[in-house]
């Protein structure tokens, strides 16, 4: 909407999945990093924000599709979505 916001924070891994899910741990905590500091200065603001994270990754890779389940389940995600090269988790 007019009043919404979107944050996107991009992490860029190779095909290991340790280091897949370590993305995706690394997307969360700057996710709730910058909630934290919004929080403080803009706390206004932080209602109307959305994140998503991006997490970019060559084709073949590993995906943890296990782990993004799990998270998606926790979270507030908006979407999961899986292409040649991107996932998609906000």
């Amino acid at each position: 909407t007019r009043d919404t916001y979107l944050c996107t924070i991009v992490e860029m891994k190779g095909k290991d999945k340790k280091k897949l899910e370590h993305g995706l741990d690394q997307i969360i905590h700057v996710r709730d990093k910058l909630k934290e500091q919004l929080q403080h200065y803009f706390p206004k603001l932080l209602p109307k924000i959305k994140f998503q994270g991006i997490l970019l990754t060559p084709t073949g890779s590993s995906v943890p599709d296990e782990k993004i389940e799990k998270l998606r389940q926790q979270q507030d995600f908006i979407s999961h979505s899986r292409s040649k090269k991107t996932i998609l988790v906000g």
